[in-house]
C-alpha cells in the first residue's frame, strides 16, 4: 500500500529514474525494514529497483544480504564517477543492491550533496527506482547530505515516539529542501487507527513483531512552501 500510494503520488512526474529516501528522527523506529520491504514491493511490480544502504552506522541492509566485505556507497560517493558502479544482486528478479561498503573507509565528513547528486544522477539512468536507507535524519552527517538528491523523503515514526523528536526531525528536512516528505507510523496498535482523524491513510503489514502495523500518510507535503501535511498522531 505505500509502494501504490507513491506510484500514485508521482505518476507521470518524471521519466528518469527517482529516488526515495527512507529515515527516521532516531534509531530502532523500523525503517530499515521498510525500507527492504518498500524496495522488493517495487521490483515486484517490475521495477528496476536499487536499495542503496547509506546508514553507515547501522548497516542493516548491508548485513541482511551478508555484503559487509563488498564495496559499496562509501566507495561510489566519494571515489571515482567513472569507476564502474558498486552494485550487487539481490534475492529477487528486479532488485539490486549497493551496500554501505566496507567500515574504515568510509569519512562521512567528506560526503558533500554534489557528490551525491552526481552518484544519482548516473543511477538514475540503470533504475527506475532508488530506496536509500539512511541514518537518522538529527544525527547522520551523510543523511543530511541525502536529503536535497532525493525527489522525496518517508519518514518513520515508531509507536510511542516523542513528539517533539517527530517536529525536530521534519523541521530538519525543511531546512535541508526536502522536495516531498511522507510519514510512515509504525508498529501501530489497532486504538491508533480508531483515534485517527485522518481519512487519507493505508495501513500495511510488516513483520517484527508480527501483530505490527505500518500506516502512510498519504499527504506529502510540498516542504519548499513550509508545510508538513497530516501529522502524525
Amino acid at each position: 500500500q505505500i509502494r501504490t500510494a507513491i506510484d500514485a503520488r508521482l505518476l507521470g512526474s518524471s521519466s528518469r529514474g527517482l529516488a526515495h529516501l527512507v529515515t527516521s528522527s532516531s534509531s530502532g523506529e523500523g525503517k530499515s525494514t521498510i525500507s527492504l520491504r518498500l524496495a522488493r514491493s517495487f521490483a515486484i511490480s517490475g521495477k528496476r529497483t536499487l536499495l542503496i544502504d547509506a546508514d553507515m552506522i547501522g548497516r542493516r541492509v548491508t548485513s541482511k544480504f551478508g555484503f559487509d566485505s563488498l564495496p559499496g556507497f562509501g566507495d561510489a560517493v566519494l571515489g571515482d564517477p567513472a569507476a564502474p558502479l558498486p552494485v550487487h544482486p539481490g534475492d529477487q528478479e528486479n532488485l539490486t543492491v549497493m551496500p554501505a561498503g566496507p567500515r574504515d573507509s568510509f569519512a562521512p565528513e567528506r560526503v558533500s550533496a554534489t557528490a551525491v547528486d552526481r552518484l544519482f544522477e548516473r543511477l538514475r539512468v540503470e533504475y527506475d527506482v532508488l530506496v536509500i536507507d539512511t541514518g537518522p535524519i538529527l544525527g547522520s552527517i551523510e543523511a543530511q547530505a541525502i536529503v536535497p538528491a532525493s525527489d522525496e523523503v518517508l519518514l518513520v515514526v515508531s509507536r510511542g515516539r516523542d513528539v517533539r523528536h517527530v517536529r525536530m526531525a521534519i523541521e530538519r528536512l525543511q531546512r535541508l529542501g526536502a522536495r516531498r516528505l511522507g510519514i510512515v507510523f509504525n508498529r501501530a496498535a489497532s486504538s491508533d487507527f480508531e483515534r485517527s482523524t485522518s481519512m487519507s491513510m493505508a495501513s500495511a503489514r510488516v513483520s517484527q513483531p508480527t501483530t505490527a502495523r505500518a500506516e502512510l500518510l498519504h499527504g506529502m507535503a510540498d516542504t519548499a512552501n513550509g508545510h508538513t501535511g497530516n501529522r502524525a498522531g
